[in-house]
């Protein structure tokens, strides 16, 4: 199902005191839109310290990657035509747009320092 995703907001990273020194605050305006041609959401729980390859529901490449993880921090790998499981941390949100290369596949591991099981939802979208 096609849809369109659009990403709008600000970035801005604000000195917690004043300064002399002229450190402004940075705003960076954030306005991307991707045409999807499909997209899949799934929720995954970590139970143990196994990388779990996550199915990618029909999609042939994936350009919009949203990873969500509650209840501790998780390793994702991802694998492109730039690379084989470039580690990334998710603690507690990663998300990556890319219209150029897209991901074939990646899998999630939990941090091995943590007992409890960690739930992680995922959205993936494939351009148009």
């Amino acid at each position: 199902m096609a849809a369109t995703l659009t990403l709008t907001g600000t970035l801005l990273a604000t000195p917690l005191t004043a300064s002399g020194s002229g450190d402004a605050p940075l705003p960076i305006p954030l306005q991307e839109i991707f045409a999807l041609s499909k997209k899949h959401y799934d929720e995954v729980t970590l139970t143990d310290g196994n990388p779990l390859v996550v199915n990618l529901g029909g999609l042939s490449e994936v350009n919009v990657l949203f990873v969500r993880a509650t209840g501790g921090k998780v390793r994702l790998r991802v694998t492109s035509s730039d690379g084989a499981l470039q580690a990334i941390p998710v603690d507690p949100f990663h998300l990556t747009l890319t219209k150029s290369v897209g991901i074939t596949a990646f899998d999630l591991t939990r941090d091995p320092a943590i007992s409890n099981p960690v739930t992680v939802r995922i959205f993936l979208g494939q351009k148009a």
